[in-house]
């Protein structure tokens, strides 16, 4: 029972996490946070997303009406609204930063630490093997795939400070 217990909460908290995941990157692309209607023959409607407003617009092509849906990046549209994403992206490039650096730390002293031989961790006394019986050890795809995440983190970090950089300069054109 406690090995079925133990699964169903690792599965679980495994459900979850891949959930968030899915869902947090369907909300950050939704072009449709909002969705406002309007007495207006020009403009009937407004899609607003988490990054920019969208709506309809028609135009003259050759001689044809074409609509086509035109977007604006909401960051230079508002000042507060601006503030607010400076500060969510250093959040998220601080948090970003210190996953990346821990990631990194955890795997490396695993890596090293099997390597080297210094560890703390013992087999019960029930097992069948002892830590004495190891005649080989194996690194596993986990040093690599943790370098990788860390390193993806820290591009995640550098994206958010560019991407800062970016609004900053937009802020002092718009000024």
């Amino acid at each position: 029972f406690v090995s079925v217990k133990e699964c169903i909460f690792k599965s679980s908290g495994l459900l979850c996490t891949i959930s968030a995941l899915v869902f947090g990157i369907i909300l950050s692309k939704s072009q449709c946070w909002l969705l406002w209607d309007f007495d207006n023959k020009v403009m009937q409607f407004v899609c607003i997303g988490l990054w920019q407003i969208y709506y309809p617009q028609d135009f003259n092509i050759s001689g044809s009406m074409t609509r086509i849906l035109v977007a604006i990046k909401i960051s230079s549209m508002n000042d507060p609204f601006t503030e607010i994403e400076f500060f969510c992206y250093r959040m998220s490039a601080i948090i970003l930063g210190v996953i990346s650096i821990l990631t990194f730390v955890a795997v490396t002293l695993n890596h090293l630490v099997n390597i080297y031989g210094h560890t703390t961790f013992d087999f019960p006394s029930y097992f069948p093997v002892k830590k004495e019986d190891i005649i080989k050890k194996h690194c596993t795809i986990v040093f690599p795939i943790g370098v990788l995440t860390a390193s993806m983190s820290l591009f995640g970090a550098i994206m958010f400070l560019y991407e800062m950089s970016s609004l900053t300069v937009q802020s002092q054109v718009k000024a």
